[in-house]
């Protein structure tokens, strides 16, 4: 099963925290899977490398807004564009 079909939101739709908690997980997985692609894609094809290292940092950005909403610091500091 892909981890995009396993992701499930918390029972309680009042529980912001387990939501950002899930919504982070979720990050994480996303985070994960385009590295592996840039990986895979760095030497053999630039020109996606590029919109999959594009998407890869957007994630990244994703990740750490919802660390900081979390209570957590940034652990990111970079341009998002």
């Amino acid at each position: 099963m892909s981890p995009v079909n396993a992701f499930v939101l918390p029972a309680d739709a009042s529980d912001v925290r387990a939501i950002l908690s899930a919504a982070l997980e979720y990050e994480r997985l996303f985070v994960a899977s385009y590295g592996r692609v840039c990986n895979r894609l760095r030497d053999v094809d630039p020109i996606t490398y590029d919109e999959v290292l594009h998407l890869l940092k957007d994630h990244v950005h994703l990740e750490n807004d919802i660390e900081v909403a979390l209570g957590g610091t940034a652990a990111y500091v970079g341009s998002r564009a």
